[in-house]
């Protein structure tokens, strides 16, 4: 059974007066520390010299400092940089640490792949908000919250406990519920996540069912309606009543069609792939094929523009669907065919 922290069972108290240092400011880094600040805890960017990210924190009212100097003044150093740069960063600055400051992370990645190891006088956390940084200051902003899953990696003044759940109360994210768990569970579980449905899994199921419409001669657009656009109303059920709750909405042809769906994958070796992806990121071996891939430079770190052709088609279509409904800001109708008539 998990542990949940709510916002009345957690202080801001242990923050006070101490001086919370964020590196970077990127998506997680500039909603946390907006997030800290408005929370009244003191915070201080630190971005390398020729960031650009410099001119948004200056724009946030921020004055960014040199990472040695963020280093130096810190009591707590937020790491909300990208992984693959934790432990060149940190190896730098570690010997600026003052002993007894803690170090924080948004991902246990670098601490349970990377081969970072922090210094035993180092209280080390985990804070990791369960969404993207926009989500969690919009939220913020909104008076509500995302979820956190909160870990302690290592203890060694007593009191990381009390500043890891303290800073998610800063974030905003006890609102919704800090949720305990250890720094492996986190970091095997979000890579896990990311790869078999939240992102790998969703964008190669939506790709298959689109061209399988196309293929047989369906209109483009009508398909990507069908497996894209609407799929954020039936994520939003989900979230909202989870499968159960999304079964009782969703029409009787619908339920029928998902179910038969839902048998015949269960006859396909998914279990099995999603079996070898889970076994594939506990054994390290992921991890030291990405950091390999960081080390070379290698081209797998740009896919982001390395497309096919297929792929481009696909967001052609979007383009087209997206428009015709930007134009009103009306959002997508409700379709009778994925609900239930009211």
């Amino acid at each position: 059974m998990i542990s949940v922290f709510s916002d009345d069972a957690v202080s801001l108290a242990a923050l006070r007066g101490l001086r919370v240092v964020v590196v970077g400011y990127g998506n997680q880094a500039r909603a946390q520390a907006l997030n800290l600040r408005d929370s009244g805890i003191s915070v201080t960017v630190a971005l390398r010299p020729r960031s650009p990210s410099r001119a948004p924190a200056r724009r946030d009212r921020f004055a960014p400092v040199s990472l040695r100097d963020g280093a130096r003044q810190a009591d707590i150093l937020l790491l909300l940089i990208p992984d693959e740069r934790h432990p060149e960063v940190y190896a730098a600055l570690e010997p600026l640490l003052r002993p007894g400051a803690a170090l924080g992370f948004a991902h246990g990645f670098s601490l349970v792949f990377g081969g970072l190891r922090p210094r035993a006088d180092l209280d080390v956390f985990l804070v990791a908000p369960v969404g993207p940084g926009t989500e969690l200051r919009r939220a913020f902003e909104s008076g509500s919250g995302i979820p956190a899953l909160v870990a302690v990696a290592q203890d060694a003044t007593g009191g990381a406990t009390t500043l890891a759940l303290a800073t998610a109360k800063g974030i905003g994210c006890t609102r919704a519920g800090a949720v305990w768990t250890t720094v492996r569970d986190e970091a095997v579980i979000d890579l896990f996540g990311e790869q078999a449905c939240l992102c790998g899994g969703v964008t190669a199921l939506v790709s298959a069912s689109y061209r399988t419409l196309v293929a047989r001669g369906y209109p483009a657009e009508l398909a990507y309606l069908e497996c894209v656009q609407q799929l954020k109303l039936t994520v939003d059920l989900l979230n909202e009543r989870g499968p159960e709750g999304l079964r009782e909405a969703i029409s009787t042809t619908a339920l029928f069609g998902m179910r038969e769906t839902e048998r015949a994958l269960a006859r396909s070796d998914l279990a099995g792939v999603l079996r070898r992806r889970l076994q594939d990121i506990e054994s390290g071996a992921f991890a030291r094929r990405f950091q390999g891939a960081v080390r070379r430079g290698g081209p797998e770190l740009n896919l982001r523009h390395d497309v096919s052709d297929k792929e481009r088609e696909l967001a052609s279509s979007g383009r087209v669907v997206r428009s015709l409904f930007l134009r009103g800001k009306a959002g997508l109708p409700r379709s009778g065919r994925s609900r239930k008539s009211s």
